[in-house]
C-alpha cells in the first residue's frame, strides 16, 4: 500500500508536464543529505514551459527521495516545486522557488505530513547532453529539515 502510494505520487508529479504543453523534461537522478535523516537517493524530473506561454523562466521541478535513517526506520519524500530561473549569467543557470513537500515516516508506525518547500539551486552544463544541478531546500512543516542535493538530468 505504501509503495503503491508513493507511485501514485510520482506520477502526478510527472502529470505537471503534460504533453498538450510541449515541455521540454528532463530525467535524472540525485543523491541528497539531510540534517534529520541522513543521507538519500531519488530521481528527478524538471520540466520547462515553453516560451509561447509567457512564462519563459519556470521550471516544474518533481523530485523522489528514498533516505535511510538508520534504526529500522523508514522515511521518503515526494516534492513538487516550481522554479524561476535568474537570467543573465553565463554557463550556469541559478534558480529560486517553492513548492509542497510529502514526508512519509515509518518505525512501528506510520506518519505522513504535508509541507512546504523554500529553493535554491544552480543548473550547469557537463557536456552536450547532460546537465548537473546543486540545490538547498529548506521544508517548513512536512519534512522539516534542511535538504542539499546534487545530482544529473538527461
Amino acid at each position: 500500500m505504501k509503495r503503491a502510494f508513493a507511485v501514485s505520487i510520482i506520477l502526478a508529479l510527472c502529470a505537471l508536464a503534460p504533453a498538450t504543453l510541449r515541455a521540454q523534461a528532463k530525467f535524472g537522478g540525485q543523491v541528497s543529505w539531510a540534517d534529520d535523516q541522513d543521507i538519500g537517493l531519488g530521481a528527478r524530473v524538471v520540466a520547462s514551459t515553453p516560451g509561447a506561454l509567457q512564462l519563459p523562466r519556470l521550471d516544474f521541478i518533481g523530485s523522489f527521495d528514498w533516505f535511510f535513517p538508520g534504526g529500522g526506520a523508514n522515511y521518503y519524500e515526494v516534492n513538487g516545486n516550481v522554479g524561476y530561473r535568474i537570467s543573465g549569467v553565463t554557463g550556469i543557470a541559478p534558480y529560486v522557488g517553492g513548492g509542497l513537500n510529502i514526508a512519509h515516516r515509518s518505525n512501528g508506525t506510520s506518519n505522513t505530513e504535508l509541507g512546504l518547500n523554500l529553493l535554491g539551486g544552480l543548473r550547469f552544463g557537463i557536456g552536450p547532453v547532460v546537465k548537473g544541478f546543486s540545490e538547498v531546500r529548506l521544508e517548513l512543516s512536512g519534512g522539516e529539515q534542511f535538504v542539499v542535493t546534487f545530482g544529473v538530468l538527461f
